[in-house]
C-alpha cells in the first residue's frame, strides 16, 4: 500500500505544479490565420503563420512575436515579415472564456522581387488588437484574435493588414 501511495504521490507532483493556473509565467503561442493586405487600394489575401513568446501576469501579458507573409504576384514575388512587442490586458469573467485587448509596436520589412531587381524597406507600426481565449486544460488556452496594424507608408502607399487568426498558447 505504502509503494501504491508513493507511486501515486510521484506521478501526481508535475501534475501538480503544471496545474499552477494563475501563477505567473513564460508563455508560447502558435498562431495561423488569414493576413488581409491592403495597399494602394488592392487587397492581398494570404496565409498568416505567427509565433509569440511572452510573459503572463495574470490579467496583463507582454509578447514578443514574428510572422512572415509570402505573395506572388503576376512576375513578382512579395515577402512581407515583421516583429513586435505587444502588451496585452486580459479580463477575468470567471469563467473558461478571457476576451482581451492589446496595442502592438513592430517592426515590418517589405521584399519584391521582380525581373527588374529586387526592393526592400523597412518600417515601424503599430497596432491594435483583440480577442478571446478558452482556456481548455490548465496552462493550454485556445486563442481567437483579430489584428489592425498600420505597417507604414511605402513608396506614397499607405499599408495596412487585418489579420484573422486561431491558435493554441501553452504557458510554462
Amino acid at each position: 500500500m505504502k509503494k501504491l501511495l508513493t507511486a501515486l504521490t510521484v506521478l501526481a507532483l508535475p501534475a501538480a505544479a503544471f496545474a499552477a493556473d494563475n501563477q505567473p509565467g513564460v508563455y508560447v503561442q502558435g498562431d495561423a490565420g488569414l493576413a488581409s493586405i491592403h495597399a494602394d487600394g488592392e487587397t492581398f489575401n494570404n496565409f498568416l503563420p505567427r509565433v509569440s513568446v511572452g510573459f503572463d501576469a495574470g490579467d496583463m501579458r507582454i509578447a514578443a512575436d514574428y510572422y512572415r507573409v509570402r505573395d506572388k504576384i503576376d512576375d513578382a514575388t512579395a515577402t512581407l515579415q515583421g516583429a513586435g512587442v505587444a502588451v496585452i490586458k486580459d479580463f477575468n469573467t470567471n469563467s473558461i472564456v478571457k476576451p482581451y485587448v492589446g496595442a502592438r509596436l513592430g517592426l515590418n520589412r517589405l521584399t519584391v522581387k521582380d525581373e527588374d531587381g529586387k526592393y526592400s524597406k523597412t518600417k515601424a507600426s503599430i497596432g491594435a488588437l483583440g480577442g478571446v481565449g478558452f482556456e481548455v486544460a490548465p496552462n493550454v488556452t485556445l486563442d481567437l484574435g483579430y489584428r489592425f496594424n498600420y505597417l507604414g507608408k511605402l513608396d506614397d502607399t499607405r499599408v495596412f493588414a487585418n489579420e484573422y487568426t486561431a491558435g493554441v498558447r501553452v504557458k510554462f
